[in-house]
């Protein structure tokens, strides 16, 4: 016989179909011909390792169940020990740990069938809200005396504060509280004590460390016009325009601006600005 007819014996071999006759025929050309012997031995390799995977499923189709019973055991001893239901959580903790090192794909099943026998003792605890004190204050002298504590608690950066005695703060504003934004700007509005009241007599007070949210701002002055540096205290000021004045200090861009008010006047309020 050729050798193109013993593969396809070969494989009736392997499947059970040759009966005893045949069996001989392909002994005896097995022993004379290296080629089919060889193939011979790589099809008795190749049907080995399926008959090794069939006993793993049947391993898995085993636990499975047995898994399946253990569930089953939970609901009807609730009312045991304590120490026993650890015993049994042990047991399959240990079950799955081996588990998982050798299943393949079709042991997937498996693994989430574990996961909810471990959640039936689990109980999710409720998430409890965190309340962040209030930062934002409109025209409320005695809340926004507390709002401003509020915003030295939370702020971000070394903000410093103004200690002239003729300001008193009305509103405060804390932008970038949330963790996912990357920059803070405080804004506050004092009061000249002693003024009557109007537009004339409110001072806005900006601080952040990145210098372009200032476009954000309530007081935003749109244009700046550089009008030269002056000192002012510890530290030096530049005039922007006719009525607001900036400085950086240690990475922080501060402004004061008033809409009637002079950059004079606000040099002297800038004076009084040191650490807290």
């Amino acid at each position: 016989m050729s050798c193109a007819e013993m593969e396809f014996m070969i494989q009736r071999y392997y499947d059970g179909e040759l009966v005893t006759e045949e069996e001989s025929l392909l002994q005896a050309h097995l022993h004379t011909c290296q080629s089919c012997d060889q193939e011979f031995r790589e099809f008795g390799t190749l049907f080995g390792d399926i008959g090794a995977l069939r006993l793993q499923v049947e391993h898995r189709d085993i636990l499975s169940r047995t898994l399946e019973r253990l569930e089953e055991a939970q609901l009807k001893r609730q009312s045991d020990r304590w120490y026993r239901g650890v015993a049994v959580a042990a047991a399959v903790l240990v079950v799955v740990s081996t588990a998982l090192v050798s299943w393949t794909d079709s042991g997937q099943a498996m693994k989430h069938r574990v996961s909810a026998f471990f959640a039936q003792q689990t109980q999710t605890q409720p998430l409890m809200k965190v309340e962040v004190p209030p930062t934002h204050v409109e025209h409320d002298p005695q809340q926004a005396q507390a709002a401003l504590e509020n915003i030295y608690a939370q702020v971000q950066f070394p903000l410093m504060e103004l200690t002239d005695p003729r300001l008193q703060v009305e509103s405060t504003s804390l932008t970038g509280v949330d963790a996912d934004q990357m920059y803070q700007m405080v804004e506050l509005e004092y009061r000249l004590v002693g003024k009557q009241a109007g537009e004339s007599d409110l001072v806005h007070f900006l601080a952040t460390p990145d210098n372009s949210l200032k476009s954000r701002a309530k007081s935003n002055l749109g244009t700046y016009e550089f009008k030269g540096e002056v000192q002012a205290g510890a530290f030096r000021w530049a005039k922007v325009g006719e009525h607001a004045i900036t400085a950086e200090i240690n990475e922080v861009y501060y402004q004061l601006f008033s809409p009637f008010l002079s950059t004079q006047d606000l040099l002297e309020m800038a004076k009084s600005i040191q650490k807290r």
